[in-house]
């Protein structure tokens, strides 16, 4: 998203490693003009649920379950 002259970025990723019960936690990550700033979104899930390149939780089926 550009907005002006500035450009932002949104990313949700997966940290492993970083979670509870060995699940892992997913953080939201902002990049506005180079800088970058980390969130917790204080969520945990298993790994293999995750889809990182739609940056979503996978349902039972494996598919997103929005769609």
């Amino acid at each position: 998203m550009k907005t002006g002259n500035q450009n932002l970025f949104i990313l949700f990723q997966l940290f492993k490693g970083r979670g509870k019960n060995g699940k892992s936690a997913i953080y939201l990550r902002f990049t506005i003009n180079q800088k970058r700033v980390e969130l917790s979104t204080n969520l945990y899930v298993d790994p293999k649920a995750w889809d990182s390149e739609g940056q979503f939780v996978k349902g039972k089926n494996g598919r997103n379950p929005n769609h």
